[in-house]
């Protein structure tokens, strides 16, 4: 497994087990991050974005399927899989615990230079994840 695929796996291992002080060590003070609902962030916004997740899903885990790797670019796919089991602060309010367990597909895209992430892109399915919440209706069979 090369430096820059162990770096990325360690990233997200950091982030399962709530450590996100040492996650931002291996993460460059610009970072250039964007996640999935939240747009841009700044490396100490993704803390406090990482916080209210692991708050709202405390046993989350990501579940590596796929990892590619070329000059420093580390593609992961797979799962994140999580049980709502505290309070979701999002921009549009709190959503009480639901006690619902979720599985979404997601894409992490990571560029590594010198030991440290510049840029991190995270993507997944956003609805899928509130209807298996119970917070948006399943969709109509066709």
């Amino acid at each position: 497994m090369s430096e820059a695929v162990e770096l990325a796996r360690k990233i997200v291992d950091l982030t399962d087990s709530g450590n996100f002080r040492a996650r931002e060590h291996l993460i460059h003070p610009d970072c250039e991050i964007v996640m999935s609902g939240a747009g841009r962030l700044t490396r100490q916004e993704f803390t406090r974005y990482s916080q209210a997740l692991a708050t709202a899903f405390p046993q989350a885990e990501h579940v590596f399927e796929q990892t590619l790797e070329f000059a420093g670019t580390v593609v992961i796919e797979g799962m994140w899989i999580a049980t709502q089991t505290g309070p979701f602060e999002t921009p549009q309010g709190r959503i009480p615990a639901t006690g619902r367990t979720m599985r979404t597909r997601l894409c992490l895209v990571f560029y590594i230079l010198d030991g440290l992430a510049v840029s991190i892109h995270g993507y997944w399915d956003q609805l899928e994840m509130l209807q298996q919440l119970g917070l948006v209706p399943e969709p109509a069979a066709l």
